[in-house]
């Protein structure tokens, strides 16, 4: 089993996102299945400790989603539910308009998302039965959290308040 091909998401708020075809797929035990939650919600819990720093989310979403355009950006879709998850906790905070920004993408993930957001913006979109993100990439790797938080604070753009 590898959590990488993702049989859901999770959002910062606890809502859980199922890919029910690819966890029947996997053949799971509902041990298995609970575990994985289990220690996604620990990891989640961990990273929000990390770069927030005890932010109160509820209010830090209020402030900074309500009436404003958001710009999803990531490195690249797959099956789209950690995007999905994404948007759908965004939308609880009602922005004004929600974008997407990737890379990559299969035609099935950018045709399921294509309702759920006023735009996609995708260079490389292809239409293949299989697709892996870091396929896409001549060279992939994972970035260091801390290299996170040191991009993140460099960026006059970032926001890490509550007030």
């Amino acid at each position: 089993f590898n959590t990488e091909a993702g049989f859901g998401s999770i959002t910062t708020d606890g809502t859980i996102f199922i890919n029910q075809p690819l966890l029947t797929r996997l053949n799971l035990s509902e041990e298995a299945k609970k575990a994985s939650i289990e220690l996604t919600k620990t990891e989640i819990n961990d990273r929000l400790k990390f770069y927030e720093k005890g932010s109160d989310l509820e209010q830090f979403y209020k402030k900074h989603i309500q009436n404003k355009y958001i710009f999803i950006l990531d490195d690249g879709l797959a099956s789209g539910f950690t995007m999905m998850a994404a948007i759908n906790m965004i939308k609880k905070y009602n922005p004004m308009k929600i974008f997407i920004s990737v890379p990559t993408a299969p035609l099935r993930t950018v045709n399921k998302l294509n309702n759920d957001v006023d735009e996609i913006f995708c260079p490389n979109i292809r239409d293949v039965m299989w697709f892996a993100v870091a396929d896409a990439y001549k060279h992939w790797f994972d970035v260091p959290e801390s290299e996170v938080v040191e991009i993140l604070n460099k960026s006059k753009y970032y926001v890490n308040d509550t007030d």
